[in-house]
């Protein structure tokens, strides 16, 4: 890119991350993406609200905030709806059929501009703490639920599978997983506030979870390591809990 092309491209994220209109649909619409996308891979999503101490970091009151349980809340009770309210919910099955497309269609553009504005010099485009604790809960949220689908349900009890099924790697290359990893590390980067925020709301192991090589999923294993690194630079209390997942992890796996 020349010097103007890219002076042009921070003036304009600069732009939309001060635009509160704009931050707002990136939040709901990023929410619904990846919840739909785990809708169509049937994968177990199971939001659980950051702690009321994990969203102060974040100068939010709570997590309702962030705006992900509203995006998950079609996952509930259904009630019959009311006659007014049977063309909105044909417009939001429509929206959910759109972002269920995955890789190659509106959601990876979607990703994709997310990627680009979390990619932005901080001191130059300051990115809204609010915003991208939103955007690292959903991500992460998608992203613990692919691996599920791939390495088992052992929340639930299920035996750690040996051979990731197929449909698990079909799912990740669907809901693009190395690119979520990467915008995890995008948004942690540089950022104390974040790197509290995702060890306050317990996501750092989720992350630290994806630093393995997978030939399905070229450079996987570096982002992750990446991530991991942004998730830790310069804090202390996230490193001593990393240390402590990889000690828990090497225990578990000794005793077999």
């Amino acid at each position: 890119q020349s010097e103007s092309s890219t002076a042009s491209s921070r003036e304009l994220a600069s732009k939309l991350l001060a635009d509160e209109a704009f931050q707002a649909l990136l939040r709901e619409e990023f929410a619904a993406a990846c919840f739909a996308l785990a809708k169509k891979h049937k994968l177990a999503w199971r939001y659980n609200p950051p702690s009321q101490e994990a969203c102060a970091v974040l100068g939010l009151s709570d997590a309702s905030q962030l705006g992900v349980l509203s995006a998950a809340a079609s996952d509930g009770t259904e009630h019959p709806p009311a006659a007014e309210e049977t063309e909105e919910k044909q417009e939001k099955e429509e929206t959910e059929k759109l972002w269920q497309t995955g890789a190659g269609g509106p959601y990876e553009e979607l990703l994709l501009t997310a990627l680009a504005l979390s990619s932005m010099p901080r001191k130059e485009v300051p990115f809204p703490a609010s915003l991208a604790g939103s955007l690292l809960v959903s991500s992460c949220e998608l992203i613990a639920a692919l691996h599920r689908l791939r390495f088992g349900d052992v929340e639930k009890g299920a035996p750690v599978n040996k051979k990731p099924p197929a449909e698990a790697q079909e799912a990740s290359l669907d809901c693009l997983l190395v690119e979520q990893v990467r915008l995890c590390g995008n948004l942690l980067f540089e950022s104390r506030a974040l790197q509290d925020f995702l060890r306050l709301s317990n996501r750092l192991q989720v992350l630290l979870s994806h630093c393995y090589s997978d030939p399905e999923l070229p450079l996987l294993r570096e982002v992750g390591v990446f991530t991991i690194r942004s998730a830790t630079l310069h804090n202390l209390e996230n490193q001593e809990a990393v240390r402590q997942m990889l000690a828990q992890r090497k225990l578990e796996q000794e005793q077999g």
